[in-house]
């Protein structure tokens, strides 16, 4: 007698527990929902902070191209009037030479006056021309340094912020999909044991 009321309520019990599967399944489920949502959010965020760097960085590229084609057109004008100068020194043309001295630009005649204070005629040791690094620092050719600098620092960011989002989000769809399958598993099995007792 005390096996069969043993055995009688076994299967009560374990209703009792299977109760509170659904409930547990559906909160899993919803804060799985909950945080897919809230990675997508954070990684369609981030996304648009990445996007925006990289347009950043690429007009920043953009703008050291543009500055650095134009010192270079600029460094050939200041090479020209310098040859100009010379040829015209070398004929002892002053007025000549004079004509196209008062014509280089700022960056050149600062170049050119500190090559001349060199005494380049009488020094072996001076300077060949005024061009060198030392003497002639263009200033479009800076600017495009700095904007090149710039342009691979945006990249960076645009790169940093595009690893930042999708960290755990796969987790999230994982256990998502992992709740439905129990969720939808579940009472079915349990209507299955329920309709296996005798």
């Amino acid at each position: 007698m005390r096996s069969q009321r043993t055995d009688s309520t076994t299967p009560e019990k374990a209703d009792g527990k299977h109760l509170l599967f659904e409930p547990v399944a559906l909160l899993l489920l919803s804060l799985a929902t909950v945080g897919t949502a809230w990675c997508s959010f954070q990684a369609a965020a981030w996304g648009g902070v990445s996007q925006r760097m990289t347009n950043l960085s690429a007009a920043s590229s953009r703008v050291a191209v543009t500055d650095q084609l134009q010192s270079y057109q600029m460094a050939l004008l200041d090479v020209l009037l310098f040859s100009q100068h010379i040829n015209a020194r070398s004929i002892s043309n002053e007025a000549l030479a004079r004509f196209y001295a008062d014509r280089f630009r700022g960056e050149a005649k600062t170049a050119f006056e500190a090559w001349m204070a060199t005494r380049p005629f009488e020094n072996a040791g001076a300077p060949a021309h005024p061009f060198v690094t030392n003497l002639y620092q263009p200033r479009l050719l800076v600017e495009a340094r700095s904007a090149e600098a710039e342009s691979q620092r945006l990249w960076q960011e645009a790169g940093n912020a595009g690893r930042t989002a999708p960290h755990g989000e796969h987790v999230f769809f994982f256990c998502s999909d992992k709740c439905k399958q129990q969720f939808v598993a579940g009472p079915s099995s349990h209507a299955t044991r329920k309709g296996a007792q005798p």
